[in-house]
């Protein structure tokens, strides 16, 4: 009777043990995997726990002083100008001066929909970093009975800008969105790095644009 209750206790033990192996496993984010390294940017990508899709980090070095880079970024109604695909971007409120809501709609390739959301960034400083970090705001009631567009879900961004020395920058940039609607995953990740990439070749040329 002693042994029984002595394995039963070991065997409890086991599994406790297993699960929290198995818990602190998850909380600890996967490595990033390297998927792109040209022309000065490199991309990766990595499992997110709590959705099918990948999350995206993109690095590179902006050749500017870190003002104009930051100029650049709040200049958020040129946007159509620099960010890939994006057909319209308008301010809603600007709470503080280091707050916006904004409304953006992106065109999506056919036979798909093109996808809208309404977006709150909150700017701040950590250190030499200047970070921009951006979510969707799904209770906001703005253009949300267009029939043409499908409401994107989850679009969270982090921009990171370190001044390096006066006159260059690193960026590092974050990004796990869901465009929402049925497009099958395999299909984003084939061109979740796109966009992006190309936004940061737009936006690296638009900060020249305003520094000449």
């Amino acid at each position: 009777m002693k042994s029984n209750l002595a394995m039963l206790i070991l065997w409890i033990f086991i599994v406790i043990q297993g699960v929290s192996a198995q818990s602190a496993a998850m909380l600890d984010s996967p490595d990033w995997t390297l998927k792109k390294n040209k022309d000065g940017i490199k991309v990766y990508l990595r499992a997110e726990h709590s959705s099918e899709i990948k999350e995206l980090k993109i690095e590179l070095f902006i050749d500017h002083p870190i003002e104009a880079v930051i100029r650049a970024l709040d200049d958020l109604e040129a946007g159509t100008e620099w960010i890939y695909a994006c057909k319209e971007v308008k301010i809603l409120e600007r709470p503080s001066k280091d707050e916006v809501i904004y409304y953006t709609r992106i065109a999506f390739p056919w036979p798909f929909l093109d996808r809208d959301a309404v977006i709150r960034s909150i700017n701040h400083w950590e250190g030499e970093s200047f970070v921009s970090k951006s979510q969707v705001v799904p209770s906001y009631k703005y253009k949300n009975d267009l029939k043409s567009v499908v409401r994107m879900p989850q679009l969270d961004i982090e921009w990171r800008f370190t001044k390096i020395h006066e006159g260059r920058v690193h960026l590092k940039y974050l990004l796990k969105s869901d465009p929402g609607g049925l497009i099958p995953t395999w299909l984003i990740h084939l061109a979740l790095d796109n966009g992006p990439v190309q936004t940061m070749k737009g936006f690296v040329d638009y900060i020249g644009q305003l520094s000449e």
